[in-house]
């Protein structure tokens, strides 16, 4: 069995993007709904989102076009569904459409005796409902801890404790105004923990007795550091992530001219691109100081598919979330 599948891999596609920038659900679709329903409850193509680990922020071309068929699939869900679409959300860091579908599961898939209405019940919908809560708090699927990935405003200010990530890591987090204040990481294996925040590099670690704990510094947002079994890890002092607003109402004529409205937070824009089936963002422009760009392609043939993506960094050189639009090399 194992050999075959070795032998057939290679002949599976791995994300298709469709013409509305869509993780496709079949090959031959081009535009989103051209089969099956519309707004079907199923959304077995974004596998990969959750609980697969192959569409994440390294690949973050296929989290838009995943973000993009979640939205199209609507939200009249029941049970194992509203859940799945939930977990998909947080997956991708949508802190707001995680909470719609939490919220709404509670207030109207829920009875009293906390069975769900999908007829006549259905534990997956219970189940995945608090798995999707946490991983709205804490997520651990890409190699490293990150902390509050998808904090709706409505939870603004709180904490959790106990929550457990991968490589055995006890987490225990206290936030305010959408900020981690603190976090508290108990080891339960003794391997080496990587936690993911902003601008984490600048923070204090401690061990149990207040003693610092040196840390690898592997970006400005992410940190390494060796763990003892048995040992709690407490990270404080903290960054507050501002917020940048979005570029808004990007669009591209033939001739790949890229217009937008400008974000009120903007020194500059970023512009990408990600062609056909692409997985991540090439940069394409950085330090464009107008609300125009002419792109010009030379590498690219006859009918590829172009995602034209914009982002507004602040002068503090933070990046916002992106904009994008879609055309095509005729």
């Amino acid at each position: 069995m194992l050999d075959t599948i070795a032998t057939q891999f290679d002949n599976l596609d791995y994300v298709n993007v469709g013409k509305d920038g869509h993780v496709k659900e079949f090959r031959e679709e081009e535009y989103y709904g051209e089969y099956g329903l519309y707004e079907h409850h199923g959304m077995a193509q974004l596998v990969g989102v959750y609980p697969g680990t192959s569409i994440n922020s390294q690949t973050d071309a296929w989290q838009d076009a995943a973000a993009t068929t979640a939205f199209e699939r609507g939200v009249n869900f029941t049970g194992h569904q509203a859940s799945f679409k939930q977990l998909v959300w947080a997956r991708l860091g949508d802190a707001q459409n995680s909470y719609l579908l939490a919220n709404e599961h509670i207030v109207e898939y829920i009875r009293d005796n906390l069975w769900n209405t999908h007829t006549p019940f259905q534990i997956d919908g219970n189940f995945g409902y608090t798995a999707g809560v946490a991983e709205m708090l804490l997520q651990s699927h890409e190699g490293y801890i990150k902390v509050l990935p998808a904090l709706p405003e409505q939870w603004n200010n709180g904490s959790y404790s106990g929550l457990t990530a991968r490589g055995g890591f006890e987490v225990d987090v206290t936030w305010k105004d959408g900020n981690a204040t603190q976090i508290a990481i108990t080891s339960t294996a003794g391997e080496n923990c990587s936690l993911n925040h902003f601008r984490v590099s600048t923070a204090t670690v401690t061990d149990s007795k207040g003693n610092p704990v040196a840390f690898t510094v592997d970006s400005a947002d992410q940190i390494t550091f060796v763990t003892v079994k048995g040992e709690t890890y407490t990270i404080t002092n903290l960054s507050a992530k501002p917020e940048v607003a979005m570029p808004a109402d990007l669009a591209a004529t033939e001739d790949f001219r890229l217009t937008w409205k400008a974000s009120a937070d903007a020194v500059s824009y970023k512009v990408y691109r990600a062609v056909n089936d692409q997985a991540t963002y090439e940069l394409v422009a950085e330090n464009v100081t107008d609300t125009a760009y002419n792109y010009i392609p030379t590498d690219l043939t006859s009918g590829d598919q172009v995602i034209l993506r914009v982002t507004a960094v602040n002068a503090d050189g933070i990046e916002s979330e992106g904009i994008r639009t879609i055309t095509w090399i005729e």
